[in-house]
């Protein structure tokens, strides 16, 4: 084998690695907010945003949508709640989407922002409420009156009936 084989074969390995170096970066970029756990969907562009709200529309559900900025402290704050409130909500019912207003600023205009960060309600792309500023009981209480359903809170005692427990076992 001669250097230039060599050196063709590790430039191919060091494009590879660039090339899934620059996939999982551009799949990290996707992300809503670093800090965002949860089901909750980025929304980058007015393609995006069309979208989520075909999706929602195929399910009959409702799309709660947080309006923020990086630059933004009290978006900040609520990112990681907003992104547990997701988990808690039935995604069969409520769809939960992050847009960033500087990037996704089309959606931002559609939406008519004017602050940050401001939480719409959505249902078949109509806007049905919506709260400016973050108050989590505020959110969760526009989420209820628009039909947003929690999911069933798993019972203690579900874990004992279902687990290996002799004393759940029927005899």
């Amino acid at each position: 084998m001669d250097w230039l084989t060599i050196g063709l074969a590790l430039a191919g390995f060091g494009c590879l690695c660039c090339c899934v170096n620059m996939c999982a970066a551009a799949r990290e970029a996707r992300k809503p907010w670093p800090e965002c756990p949860g089901r909750v969907v980025g929304v980058h562009g007015l393609t995006e945003w069309k979208a989520v709200l075909a999706s929602a529309r195929s399910k009959s559900a409702l799309v709660v949508v947080d309006c923020y900025a990086l630059w933004c402290p009290p978006c900040k704050r609520a990112a990681p709640t907003y992104g547990r409130m997701s988990l808690e909500y039935d995604p069969e019912t409520v769809m939960f989407a992050k847009v960033d207003v500087d990037a996704a600023s089309d959606v931002a205009r559609l939406l008519g922002v004017s602050a940050m960060p401001t939480f719409f309600c959505l249902r078949d792309g109509e806007v049905i409420d919506s709260v400016t500023g973050w108050r989590e009981s505020s959110v969760r209480r526009m989420l209820d009156e628009s039909g947003a359903k929690l999911l069933p809170a798993a019972d203690e005692g579900d874990e004992v009936a279902g687990g290996d427990d002799e004393s759940s076992r029927l005899v």
